[in-house]
């Protein structure tokens, strides 16, 4: 069984209608019926499973500092 990657995140609609959930990144089955219905919204290339990815430090949220118990003065 081979897998793909989806290339984006879409809601797309199912045969009967139903609604069905792609997320960037996520693994499916190469024969699954929305991959070959949709081949443009994946790919064979490990490279775009989802946390390959060097992630952006402009993209990245910056943490919290954190302030030890003593650290803390009534009315800072």
């Amino acid at each position: 069984m081979a897998i793909v990657v989806a290339t984006t995140s879409a809601v797309i609609a199912g045969r009967g209608g139903e609604k069905i959930r792609i997320n960037r990144g996520e693994g499916w089955d190469a024969d699954h019926p929305v991959v070959t219905t949709h081949p443009d919204m994946f790919s064979a290339d490990p490279a775009d499973a989802r946390g390959s990815e060097i992630p952006d430090e402009t993209m990245s949220t910056p943490r919290k500092p954190r302030v030890k118990k003593g650290d803390v003065t009534r009315g800072d």
